[in-house]
């Protein structure tokens, strides 16, 4: 039960970690 809630949470946290490096990239450049 805790390892099918987590992994979504993962997830999404990795899709925000990735939008926000991107952000950061193109605010760099």
């Amino acid at each position: 039960m805790i390892c099918g809630m987590l992994l979504p949470c993962a997830c999404s946290f990795m899709l925000a970690i990735t939008a926000v490096v991107g952000l950061i990239k193109e605010i760099s450049h």
